[in-house]
């Protein structure tokens, strides 16, 4: 594993872990979300933190599988990808994942809360489950091809 690498996953982790502390202990002395919403802010930032990780995770599997990591620090000042190739497996379930995150946390606020949150709010989730769907189907990520019994 390269140094870089490996400073970016332990701050990632470590900055997850400083945030969660952070907002935990800022709501912990209100249970407002929970009393009036049904929505356990934990639970919540449990999710969407783990979620982050993936969201991540997925990026770096679009990178590495692309070879973006083999070209070098000029190459990408002066936008000279020509190296970079987007046709593979690793790209393609790095994608998945990565969208895959990105809308799953949203059904937790949705069912825990359904009835109680603002309709504005439950409107917006809704236009970013929409959105993360619609980015998911317009970007064709060449992958690996299905195979057709016949």
């Amino acid at each position: 594993m390269r140094r870089t690498e490996l400073i970016m996953r332990a701050s990632t982790v470590l900055t997850f872990f400083i945030l969660s502390y952070i907002i935990s202990s800022t709501i912990r002395s209100s249970t407002f979300f929970g009393v009036k919403y049904g929505i356990n802010i934990s639970i919540l930032i449990w999710i969407f933190g783990i979620a982050e990780i993936f969201f991540n995770f997925g990026i770096f599997l679009m990178l590495k599988g692309s070879g973006f990591y083999k070209i070098g620090f000029k190459k990408i000042i002066h936008f000279q990808f020509d190296q970079v190739n987007f046709k593979g497996k690793q790209v393609f379930y790095g994608f998945w994942i990565n969208r895959a995150s990105a809308l799953l946390p949203w059904f937790y606020p949705l069912v825990a809360g359904w009835g109680k949150l603002p309709k504005g709010l439950i409107f917006l989730i809704f236009f970013e489950m929409f959105t993360v769907v619609t980015i998911g189907t317009l970007i064709k990520i060449p992958g690996h091809k299905v195979q057709k019994y016949a």
